[in-house]
């Protein structure tokens, strides 16, 4: 799904890039974007707070979906992938 994560093996064949050449990127491609459309600020500002509201949607799953796993690891008396000892 998320295709800008690389396996170690893409490593071997191509350099990882940085969080924050990825967040520069992804700046200059929505720049890009929004020059090319020649639409009023107006309209762009419409289009840009539904991305924002779908982005704080797709947030909110997120950190129900981390809680609720790290709820159940908790349960199951894991944490970071090891077996709490209990002598």
């Amino acid at each position: 799904m998320n295709e800008n994560k690389k396996t170690v093996s893409d490593n071997v064949n191509h350099p990882v890039i940085g969080e924050n050449l990825r967040i520069q990127i992804c700046k200059e491609s929505i720049a890009q974007t929004i020059n090319k459309a020649q639409l009023p600020p107006g309209t762009l500002l419409m289009i840009m707070n539904e991305f924002v509201q779908q982005m704080q949607v797709q947030n909110i799953k997120a950190i129900e979906a981390e809680r609720k796993a790290f709820d159940q690891s908790q349960k199951e008396g894991v944490d970071n992938g090891k077996e709490i000892r209990k002598d």
